[in-house]
């Protein structure tokens, strides 16, 4: 089997290098390590030749998920792992774990990271996972899934689904096919911050329905009778405000998760660098 390392981060690519070399079970000629990059980077400092690696550099607006969808419809591949999240330490005998259970017949293989959870959040967690398979019919990967390993028919798949490969490599979306999980220790994650644009609409339906409570104190304070059909009405109305804030909030953090929900164009690619030996 061969694998290809992939990275949409930008990161100390000789560190990497070096880990991978020294930690993965894999020999050599069994692996590629791919960088998906919008930046430049200076081939000076890339002085390795232990391992084969290569670089994509795509145009300086190209987002993570447009650069790796651009690598799968270019490129022959065979299984990948996809390093997704920009994570300050990688667990690498979780990956040999993933690639151990990709040899014994696993299709799909993904990280979850060890975290105390009390149990509001798991709840809560629970609640959110079921309103976005509700909503929107997508199951999302247990855990982080911060590195995910996908057997080459899945990596066929992806490359006959144009555009998709963002879904898919974030949610559940393979039909009778379970991922398998493989438990790591909680990863020092980069600060990602929040954006309020994302959550214009939903904090905008939010300040409707909180007017629309301070309307029914109003009514209690001031002994508001109002005819049972007109209250009924006002009511339902309440509660579809309410399903709307639901659904929107879940669509926003989606698209702050997942990305666009939409088919991913792939980006174009300025220039490949790579150390082969061919």
């Amino acid at each position: 089997m061969f694998y290809s390392l992939v990275f949409t981060i930008n990161g100390n690519i000789n560190e990497i290098l070096e880990k991978i070399y020294s930690e993965i079970v894999l020999s050599p000629n069994q692996y590629q390590v791919v960088f998906l990059t919008n930046k430049e980077i200076s081939k000076v400092a890339l002085n390795s030749n232990k391992i084969n690696y290569k670089i994509f550099t795509f145009e300086e607006n190209a987002t993570k998920e447009e650069m790796f969808e651009s690598f799968i419809q270019t490129e022959n591949l065979n299984n990948i792992i996809l390093f997704k999240n920009p994570l300050k330490n990688f667990d690498f005998k979780a990956i040999n774990k993933m690639i151990q259970s990709n040899q014994d017949g696993q299709y799909l293989i993904i990280s979850k990271q060890e975290k105390q959870q009390n149990l509001i959040i798991k709840y809560l967690q629970k609640f959110k996972n079921f309103f976005i398979k509700l909503f929107f019919g997508i199951k999302l990967y247990p855990g982080e899934a911060d590195i995910i390993l996908l057997d080459s028919v899945l990596v066929s798949t992806l490359k006959e689904m144009k555009g998709k490969s963002n879904i898919l490599t974030k949610a559940n979306g393979w039909i009778g096919i379970e991922p398998k999980v493989i438990q790591i220790e909680k990863q020092n994650n980069q600060k990602s911050y929040f954006n309020v644009k994302n959550y214009i609409l939903p904090i905008c339906i939010t300040f409707f329905f909180l007017c629309l409570i301070t309307g029914n104190i109003l009514f209690s304070v001031f002994n508001v009778q109002l005819p049972f059909l007109a209250y009924f009405s006002y009511l339902i109305f309440e509660i579809l405000i309410l399903g709307l804030i639901i659904y929107t909030t879940l669509k926003s953090n989606l698209i702050c998760t997942l990305g666009n929900l939409k088919n991913v164009n792939p980006a174009k690619i300025i220039d490949i660098y790579d150390n082969f030996d061919f």
